[in-house]
């Protein structure tokens, strides 16, 4: 649920009934992807950086 992004990783965690850093060592650990963003998200910060990248060689 956490990887398809149904649930947040503060509410997994809360389920797990774990500390969210706990529940993210255990994610690195088992080498499992997640995202704090969704796609949406992620498309607008990735866009918000490009700009101000664009910015910065001006």
């Amino acid at each position: 649920m956490l990887v398809s992004h149904q649930i947040t990783l503060e509410k997994a965690a809360e389920l797990l009934e774990m500390d969210v850093e706990k529940l993210v060592f255990i994610l690195d650990l088992l080498e499992i992807d997640y995202s704090f963003l969704d796609e949406e998200e992620t498309r607008l910060e990735k866009e918000a950086v490009e700009k101000l990248l664009e910015q910065f060689k001006k």
